[in-house]
């Protein structure tokens, strides 16, 4: 009786560990996501300052045609 109370204690640690490794791995596995998330976020903010730089240029030189 001992050594099956004992078994079903190792086996419900053992369980409790492999838990706590797949919460483990899930956080890393949202950490990436959001890396990549926020890379592509990165990329659109800058295409949009881009544009806005654009923008500004063109009014400048139309500007200086009409001077």
């Amino acid at each position: 009786m001992g050594s099956a109370l004992g078994f079903l204690l190792f086996l419900g640690r053992r369980w409790h560990c492999m838990q706590g490794l797949k919460l483990y791995f899930n956080r890393c596995d949202i950490g990436i996501d959001q890396v990549i998330e926020q890379t592509g976020l990165l990329r659109i903010h800058l295409l949009a300052a881009l544009g806005k730089l654009q923008t500004l240029e063109l009014r400048y030189l139309v500007g200086e045609f009409l001077d």
